[in-house]
Parts: C-alpha cells; structure tokens; sequence
C-alpha cells in the first residue's frame, strides 16, 4: 500500500490526521469530498484540498492503489445540495441573444423587464452612468487600482444606495437591483452602483483615472429595459452579453431543488472573480430534470435550456 505521504501535502504529521479520521489509503484520499479535506487538513482551503485529492488520484490511476472500481465509485464531479433551494435562492444565466427571438423583440418581455445584462465597464466612459447600471469590479485590483475610491464609498449605506444618501428603493426597484438577487454568489464589496459613481465624478474630480481605471477593470450590470431593442446597435450589443435573472423569474412556481439532490456541475471559470468562491454552475437542461417541479409548457424555461444556474455557496457541497 502506497504511504499517503506520497501525496502533495501530505506531511507526517497530516498524514496521521487524514488516518486518525478514518482516510488510510491514497484511494480514500481520491474519492474524500473537498469540503472534509479542507476541514481535517487543518482549514487549508478548497484549493489546495483540491491540489491533494487531484494529487492522491493521479497516484491511484497510476499504480492502482485500492481506488474503487467505477462500477462502485460516485461520479468523480457534482454536487449535493445541503438544504432545499428555493427558485427564488438561484440565479438563472443567459447569452443575451437568447433573448432575441425576433429583429427588434423578444418573446419574453417580463422576464427581459427583470433581467440585468453585463457589458464591459468601460463602455461607460462614452456615456452618463445611471441608476440602471451597477458596476462590478475584482475587489483586490479595484483595491490595487483605486484605493481612494474606497474610502469615498465609505459613506454608502450599502450597495443599493448612491454615495451621499437618498431615499430607500421601493420594492419594485429591489427586485430589479443586482444586489437583491445575487448577494449570494458575489464576492463582497463588487458592487457599485451608477449613481454613485456619476456623483462621485461630479464631487470628486481627484478619484477620476481611479474611476476610470474601475470601470475598464469592471463589468456593467444594465437592465434589460434599458436596452432599446429596435436599435440593431443596443441588439448586437445585448447578443453578446451574459444575463441574469432571478430564478423565479423564468422557473415554475414552487420549483425548487430538493435536499440531497445529486446535481452535476462545475466551479465557474476563475477568471470570474466577482463571483463568491463556492458557488456551483448547473447546466440548464440538466438542472429541468433535477428540480421539483413540473416544467411544463412555459416558454421562459427556453432561457434556462439556453444556459444554466448559479446555486449560493451555502446550499450545495461537493461530492
């Protein structure tokens, strides 16, 4: 039997946790999930929980270290969800041309109303930033590339707020808003909001490169009702975008995913790095057949076919 010391990581004195916990073998190691990794390998992380599972299954593939045959073993991804996931509690994604079902149109024009499209933040330099538009940025090269910028938004109340103060969103302005709805697969701190960086450009002359220098770095979050779809510009330039909406938005009423539902999927790609570690990516078509819930004939289910859901971090593990 090969020593699970062999495995990136794994040092003496890991080596006896992994073994005080039950995992004696590099095959236990390859099928054990991230999550229990992470925790019994003293908090590392995902990632390098990560590193050393991929490490102890390269060693099982390559000198058969009891590793169970596939007939026995669970699929090598996906995911478990810990606890009932509500239509409402996912976020449904898009291509934009999804949407575009006709020169000029759509054939959903509700859930269009509550979408919000994300577009290059710098195209924002040629125009007035307005309170349709939150602006979405990596948090470490907005805190490299502008660390004036920070300061000034610490007058915000929070990130449905313009700097400066004003009065509270209504409902209806809520549930449109980027924060109402994907608070729960972003990382913190990403949001601006438009409003807040066209008073800031009025306030504060000094932070405008910092601005600038954001919103190049950035994405921006228009919604769909901003888009005037019979300009063949607004319509190419919404093909080519990604758009998100509330799952309860497109799904059934009720639909939801079941505790214990074995889902497939995969870690967004990193380079999406506004969205909160954790967060787990569902191909639309294989999320219809895992949701409780009859789809039926809506035609809004045709967007989720169309792309996928993002489920929050705290409703899912790997298995």
């Amino acid at each position: 039997m090969i020593p699970l010391e062999e495995i990136y990581g794994i040092g003496d004195v890991r080596a006896a946790r992994l073994r005080e916990h039950g995992l004696e073998s590099v095959g236990e190691v390859a099928n054990a999930p991230i999550d229990g990794l992470a925790d019994l390998l003293d908090g590392v992380g995902r990632q390098r929980a990560r590193q050393v599972r991929a490490s102890a299954r390269r060693i099982a593939a390559e000198e058969g270290a009891d590793r169970p045959s596939s007939a026995s073993s669970a699929p090598d991804d996906g995911y478990v969800t810990t606890r009932r996931v509500p239509a409402a509690d996912a976020v449904v994604v898009v291509p934009g041309r999804a949407f575009l079902t006709r020169a000029g149109g759509t054939d959903h024009p509700q859930p269009w109303r509550h979408a919000l499209a994300s577009v290059p933040g710098e195209g924002l330099l040629e125009s007035e930033p307005t309170s349709e538009t939150v602006v979405l940025c990596s948090p470490d090269r907005t805190a490299a590339a502008s660390p004036g910028l920070y300061e000034a938004l610490a007058d915000a109340e929070d990130g449905s707020r313009p700097v400066g103060g004003s009065a509270p969103r209504t409902e209806e302005e809520r549930d449109g808003d980027v924060g109402s709805f994907l608070a729960g697969v972003l990382r913190p701190g990403t949001l601006i909001p438009g409003d807040a960086l066209r008073d800031l450009y009025a306030r504060r002359p000094d932070l405008e490169s910092e601005l600038d220098a954001v919103l190049r770095n950035g994405t921006a979050l228009r919604r769909g009702e901003s888009f005037d779809l019979e300009a063949p510009a607004e319509a190419t330039l919404l093909a080519s975008t990604g758009t998100y909406l509330r799952g309860d938005r497109v799904l059934p009423e009720g639909a939801a995913f079941e505790a214990g539902a074995m889902l497939p999927g995969e870690e967004p790609p990193r380079q999406a790095s506004f969205l909160a570690p954790g967060v787990v990516a569902v191909p639309g078509r294989r999320a219809l057949g895992s949701l409780d819930a009859d789809a039926g004939g809506d035609p809004a289910l045709a967007l989720l076919r169309a792309g996928g859901m993002l489920l929050p971090p705290d409703a899912v593990r790997e298995r």
